[in-house]
């Protein structure tokens, strides 16, 4: 194999890795901003305190 034919066959996986990422992020900004929306008794539902569906909400898109 050479050189140009490793780089070619790496480029979809590192492609691949980065579209997930990106979807990765969009849907935790989606499921924090909806978490933000939701009131006391949809909180109490899902077994999640104010203060704690909050703190999950105010993290970055990119943290865990």
């Amino acid at each position: 194999m050479t050189r140009h034919q490793r780089t070619a066959s790496a480029q979809p996986a590192k492609g691949l890795r980065v579209f997930r990422t990106i979807a990765t992020w969009h849907a935790r900004a989606s499921e924090r901003h909806a978490l933000a929306a939701m009131g006391h008794r949809e909180l109490r539902d899902i077994g999640l305190s104010p203060g704690e569906a909050l703190a999950e909400a105010n993290k970055p898109f990119w943290a865990a």
